[in-house]
């Protein structure tokens, strides 16, 4: 069996991503505390990093030689 790894272009996206709405979450947050709506920019940051560390360690396919 053969697994597909994803390309690294995508793993670095998802962590620039990720990275960035940490950022305007938190600079938003504390530019403005009582704008409940930065507070889900984090929450965003944190799924793109997820998805980073969760695809970087799998194969985004299987691959099976047998026949059927």
């Amino acid at each position: 069996m053969m697994t597909i790894i994803p390309k690294a272009q995508r793993l670095t996206r998802y962590l620039v991503f990720a990275l960035i709405w940490i950022a305007l979450g938190i600079g938003g947050a504390i530019a403005d505390p009582g704008n409940y709506f930065f507070y889900g920019y984090p929450i965003f940051g944190l799924m793109y990093l997820y998805a980073y560390f969760t695809d970087g360690g799998k194969g985004a396919a299987p691959i099976s030689a047998e026949k059927a």
